[in-house]
């Protein structure tokens, strides 16, 4: 858990740099170092040999540069194919050979007979290299949900710190390198601590929601409505403001322009 967490988090940092060095017309470099291992299923003939926390390097042999095309790599492959895997781990490289299982719950119009695999939950690991370079204390903390508010506190220093204007803001929310904002667990607390600390501006992810998405949302309220009710209640003085990409907060800070939200549900 905890070595997830932390890749989390680095990931979001580095997420957060490719975001706003590109919005600021910085230089900025990225290295697909391959892929990380976020779970490995009870399934898997190789369970024993691959661990949480390693980033697979190439399968058979072949290197690729992104998840993607390791995923279309396997997919139409039979169940039982003998496959040859390198990986590595704390630094050292490492390799081992299993065979390929059905994966539950992939069938597609893509692929009607459902995707083979190795068993594996993954993520891409890139590594970012930007001039000036950038440091990020996140303390103790884990998990990707500050990526948002990395991504404004870097590009503010790159830009001259102009987006502030005299306010305390907060907010949460992830961000993927592509510049779009992700939902977080814990929004109402996040409210609590940001009226705690002063702030007057809270940004908050927003999807547009449906009864399929609210019946797993927490509280049964999209993050943005969820924030709002619970300002609305607690911190009348702080303003709940939705975001659907980076590009979205600086509209905001800049014109203090919002945009269009709804709450009906189809």
């Amino acid at each position: 858990f905890s070595k997830v967490q932390d890749f989390y988090m680095q990931s979001a940092i580095a997420n957060a740099e490719q975001v706003a060095f590109k919005k600021a017309n910085k230089p900025i470099t990225t290295k697909y170092r391959g892929i990380y291992v976020l779970s490995v299923s009870s399934k898997s003939h190789f369970k024993k040999s691959i661990k949480v926390g390693d980033t697979i390097t190439a399968i058979d042999g072949h290197h690729y540069e992104n998840s993607d095309s390791f995923i279309k790599y396997l997919a139409n492959k039979s169940k039982g194919t003998k496959v040859t895997v390198d990986y590595t781990r704390d630094g050292k490289k490492g390799q081992a050979t299993g065979d390929t299982i059905k994966l539950a719950g992939t069938k597609t119009a893509e692929y009607p007979n459902g995707r083979a695999g190795i068993g594996i939950v993954l993520t891409d690991n890139v590594a970012v290299t930007t001039t000036p370079k950038v440091s990020v204390n996140a303390g103790q903390i884990g998990g990707p949900s500050g990526g948002l508010m990395f991504t404004i506190q870097i590009y503010d220093q790159l830009t001259g710190d102009l987006l502030a204007k005299g306010r305390n803001i907060s907010g949460t929310g992830t961000m993927s390198a592509d510049g779009y904002v992700g939902e977080i667990g814990g929004i109402d607390k996040k409210i609590m601590a940001a009226k705690a600390a002063g702030s007057t501006v809270f940004f908050a992810p927003y999807v547009k929601p449906s009864k399929e998405l609210l019946k797993y949302e927490e509280q049964h309220k999209t993050n943005y409505m969820l924030a709002r009710d619970t300002a609305k209640k607690y911190a009348p003085k702080l303003k709940v403001i939705p975001v659907q990409t980076f590009d979205d907060v600086i509209n905001y800070l800049q014109t203090e322009k919002v945009i269009k939200t709804t709450d009906s549900v189809k």
